[in-house]
């Protein structure tokens, strides 16, 4: 589950590097991609929750399927996770580093606290609220520093537009290597996905006489 935060990796790099050259901090291209990746990590996570039952009989066994409440309840944290890291790209990259350190301890403060309260009582589960509580506390306040230093509205930010849904289109039309490399000087102007990653073609044919 936690493994789907890299999705927002390769798109914070970039968003931060256009923000950070940018006098004015370029709010809406990081409200765009808070959207897209609502959209796109949204997606894979309900997808892994819809399907958890069948995957763990799969990879494990019914045996571990105890563990499947886990799983719904570490989601909607662990999105709020990848949604984070877009907020941390615009903050490093408007020199505001200190207060993605405040935003992660008290994330940690909280997780423990909710820790310390729930662990005795529900076990795991209670750890795994603990965890995505913590995300939460981490969410809010990078969200509201966003929204204060953007002077953006909520539906500015979250509200969904045609461009967000058609970064779909996009990626079913991309012909990605497996290995994809992050390409420094791709176009983020309307964050398409398909163009943060470098596409290596061969060679042409030279025709034999």
């Amino acid at each position: 589950m936690y493994k789907v935060t890299i999705i927002p990796e390769a798109l914070a790099s970039v968003i931060q590097q256009r923000v950070a050259s940018s006098p004015n901090g370029r709010a809406q291209l990081v409200a765009h991609g808070l959207r897209v990746m609502l959209l796109v990590c949204g997606l894979v996570i309900v997808v892994l929750v819809v399907l958890a039952v069948p995957l763990v009989n799969i990879l494990y066994s019914s045996t571990f399927l105890q563990a499947v409440p886990i799983i719904y309840i570490l989601a909607p944290g662990v999105l709020l996770r990848c949604l984070s890291k877009i907020h941390i790209s615009y903050l490093r990259g408007t020199a505001k580093p200190g207060i993605t350190s405040v935003a992660t301890l008290l994330g940690m403060a909280a997780n423990i606290l909710l820790l310390f309260t729930l662990l005795p009582v529900f076990g795991l589960l209670g750890a795994a609220v603990a965890f995505s509580g913590g995300y939460l506390v981490s969410f809010v306040l990078l969200e509201a520093v966003f929204r204060h230093s953007s002077k953006l509205r909520v539906l500015n930010i979250w509200a969904p537009r045609r461009d967000d849904l058609a970064v779909f289109g996009r990626l079913a039309r991309a012909r990605l290597t497996p290995s994809p490399v992050l390409d420094a000087d791709a176009t983020a102007e309307t964050l398409d996905s398909t163009k943060c990653f470098r596409k290596y073609q061969r060679p042409p044919e030279v025709p034999v006489e």
